[in-house]
């Protein structure tokens, strides 16, 4: 595409390759174009097609600029084949200026140095407008003065000094201080503005004034007028001061020595700059006057002119602490009569000493409550709003803070729960308390009410929040709230106490209950902690842990087949009992029918039951076996154990069913003797054998008669009992058994 340049010049037109009447066109639609748009950007569409672009009217060409002294802006007009109307195109173009010392930001012109026959060029589309444009200084010369004579280049000047610098235009000796931009090349010797100087401490800087591209410096030189300054006063030893609150202040005086001639200068106080480090203990004022308000160390500092010396002040208080009447928190009712206040200071073991009159009084909301004096002299809280704040008593250094809530007016009280129960000697916190106010809001009054027992042989309340039972039996709480005098809300709570538990026990430990049948709460008895005991099984609470185990108001009922623990609560103590929920039994095998056990030996029993639904189910761990003498065997579970001699049966019962099972406990056989253990008789003689059994007890027995014989020639020799009859001569071996055990005796026979 072919680009077309435009050059502008003032007082002439402009030179534009097409037809004729486009100048006439032109000037016709800038005017309606400037009485619309006004100087604002066009709204242009990317399709249309530009012919040509011109800048506005300027005021001269070229175009004249004072150097950093304002701008001056040129507009760029479009004018585009799809209209009739030039559109303003300045913010949309691109410019450019030939010279660094002018620039140029979307047709906004400005200089920073003198020069002439600057282009500036804008560029839009394919088309570019040029404009020349020079810069000059507005004034020949700028010049710094002080009291009316040219500053020159440098000057000394000493800290303290008042230093006023006047920047004048030289060519018509104008004032231009306040319009001219000034600096000072190290604000940490002196700063400047507006030509006023402020020296800040010793060295050098230059401050510079520069006003529409003309400037002027003078270097100053700062020197210190002192080389060091002293803080002067009786109270100071080794640089410190000790004082009690409350003590006069201390006034002091501020001594210097010159840098020039090393004179000193003396009652410079009121020419310092005084500080504390800590006005929480000591404050100074401006003529170095101490006043010690506060407990610790504080740091005081005098600075003149650069100089600085320094005293630690160590404050202490006359006394050691401050004591309330009451350090509890203070709760009022919104219309409550005033509350006397106290205040008192103590100093180790000596007497507190009253300072209620004396100490400073404040509140921290005076919208929620006031104090101060009445009438008659006494310190007093009273409420004034809604809230919660802090009183606060100071007195030479030791302070105290109380706090205080003011409640609204309460429409109701409400206690929750209506009923305790507690223990003798049992100290339990006081409950909470909520409330209505007369605004219909709910209100938290545990800390606004009062309460009262309604037996204080049963139970007493303290001031701690806290309220103790005694012994056992029943009283009222009574919680009140006063809103004003005559007029109180009240509730109540009733309190049983009981005499402590020690614990609770069931008369079984095991329920066994057939499906679809109802059984009976076993009974519960309370043991208490004196030893007393009780039956409480109306008063116990039943929980099942099974849906399967229904618990009803006097009875329990087992619904489908399951285990569960029955759990009766009483006064927080807890008995569980284990509870079987099962099918009918048809029938119930026991094994073994009978039981023959050793010392010390044990037997394992099983039970098997057959339900009515044909299911086989093993029971011997749910069987509570009974024997009929706990001196003969021992049962834990399902094992039997031998303990002692003798014969007896177990008994137990489960679905209303019958068990029995006897039972003998013998000692075990251990060794079996004969006496003699040889025989040699003639035929037709006869001999005795004595058979001894000796048992793991140690107990020897005889056992002849209840020995059985076997005979390994029954021709040679008989026998009977313990009686050997000899027959025919020979041999013949005896062998005699009992318990398991066996013996032999060898008999020779001899013709007679």
């Amino acid at each position: 595409m072919k680009s077309t340049n435009v050059t502008l010049q003032t007082g002439t037109k402009p030179s534009v390759t097409r037809r004729s009447s486009f100048l006439t066109r032109f000037l016709a639609s800038f005017l309606v174009a400037v009485l619309i748009g006004g100087s604002g950007a066009a709204y242009v569409s990317a399709e249309d097609t530009v012919e040509s672009i011109a800048f506005g009217a300027v005021s001269s060409n070229p175009v004249q600029l004072s150097v950093e002294d304002g701008t001056k802006s040129l507009t760029l007009w479009a004018n585009f084949k799809e209209t009739s109307t030039p559109q303003n195109v300045t913010s949309l173009a691109t410019w450019a200026s030939s010279s660094s010392l002018v620039k140029v930001d979307k047709g906004v012109l400005s200089a920073t140095g003198a020069v002439s026959g600057v282009s500036i060029t804008a560029k839009y589309k394919t088309f570019s407008a040029s404009i020349i444009v020079d810069a000059s200084y507005s004034l020949s010369e700028l010049q710094l003065e002080v009291d009316g004579a040219n500053a020159g280049v440098g000057r000394t000047v000493w800290l303290g000094d008042e230093l006023t610098l006047t920047a004048v235009n030289a060519d018509t000796s104008e004032d231009v201080s306040e319009d001219a931009v000034w600096t000072s090349s190290s604000a940490s010797v002196a700063t400047v503005e507006n030509g006023e100087v402020t020296l800040v401490a010793a060295g050098t800087t230059k401050i510079t004034a520069k006003y529409k591209g003309r400037s002027d410096s003078v270097t100053l030189t700062v020197k210190a007028p002192y080389s060091e300054i002293s803080i002067v006063s009786p109270k100071i030893e080794s640089g410190i001061v000790d004082l009690n609150v409350g003590d006069d202040p201390v006034q002091f005086s501020l001594s210097a020595v010159r840098t020039d001639d090393d004179s000193t200068e003396s009652d410079l106080e009121t020419k310092a700059a005084w500080t504390s480090s800590n006005s929480a203990v000591v404050k100074v004022d401006k003529n170095g006057l101490a006043t010690a308000v506060g407990s610790g160390t504080a740091t005081v500092t005098a600075t003149l002119n650069g100089v600085k010396d320094a005293v630690t002040f160590y404050v202490l208080t006359p006394y050691e602490a401050m004591k309330l009447a009451s350090e509890k928190p203070l709760n009022l009712s919104f219309n409550a009569e005033p509350v006397k206040v106290t205040a008192s200071v103590v100093k180790g073991s000596a007497q507190a000493e009253d300072k209620t009159a004396q100490a400073e009084w404040k509140s921290g909301n005076l919208l929620v409550a006031s104090v101060g004096t009445d009438a008659a002299g006494v310190v007093t809280v009273k409420p004034r709003g809604v809230g919660t704040t802090q009183i606060t008593a100071s007195y030479l250094g030791v302070s105290k803070s109380l706090t205080v809530t003011v409640f609204p007016t309460i429409e109701s009280v409400d206690v929750v729960p209506d009923k305790l129960d507690a223990f003798e000697g049992d100290t339990v916190e006081l409950p909470q308390v909520n409330g209505v106010a007369v605004s219909g809001d709910p209100v938290d009054l545990t800390k606004l009410v009062q309460w009262k027992s309604g037996s204080e042989t049963v139970l007493t309340v303290d001031e701690t929040g806290k309220w103790k039972a005694l012994k056992a039996g029943t009283a009222t709480l009574l919680a009140l709230v006063e809103n004003e005098e005559g007029q109180v809300k009240t509730d109540q709570i009733e309190v049983t106490v009981h005499k402590k538990i020690h614990s609770l026990y069931a008369d079984t430990t095991n329920i066994s209950i057939v499906t679809g049948t109802e059984a009976a709460f076993p009974a519960v008895t309370v043991i208490y902690a004196d030893g007393e005991e009780k039956v409480i099984t109306s008063e116990v609470t039943w929980k099942s842990s099974s849906t399967n185990l229904l618990v009803k108001a006097t009875k329990i009922k087992g619904l489908q087949p399951a285990t569960a623990t029955l759990t009766g609560t009483y006064l927080g103590k807890t008995v569980s009992i284990k509870t079987v929920v099962e099918e009918k039994f048809q029938t119930i095998k026991v094994e073994p029918s009978s039981l023959a056990l050793g010392l010390k030996a044990s037997q394992t029993i099983k039970v098997t039951a057959t339900t009515v639904s044909g299911k086989k189910v093993s029971i011997g761990s749910r069987i509570t076996w009974i024997p009929s003498s706990e001196e003969l065997i021992s049962i834990k579970g399902a094992s039997v154990k031998g303990l002692a001699e003798g014969s007896g049966k177990l008994t137990a019962t489960i679905q209303g069913k019958a068990l029995e099972i006897p039972f003998t406990v013998a000692a075990k056989l251990t060794k079996l003797t004969a006496s003699p253990t040889s025989l040699k008789l003639t035929s037709g003689a006869s001999g005795t054998v004595k058979v001894t059994a000796t048992y793991e007890n140690g107990k020897t027995v005889d056992v002849t008669s209840a020995v059985s014989w076997s005979n390994s020639n029954g021709n040679v020799a008989k026998v009977t009992g313990g009686t050997v009859l000899a027959i025919a001569k020979g041999s013949a071996t005896l062998k005699g058994s009992f318990g398991g055990k066996n013996v032999t005796v060898r008999v020779t026979v001899k013709k007679g």
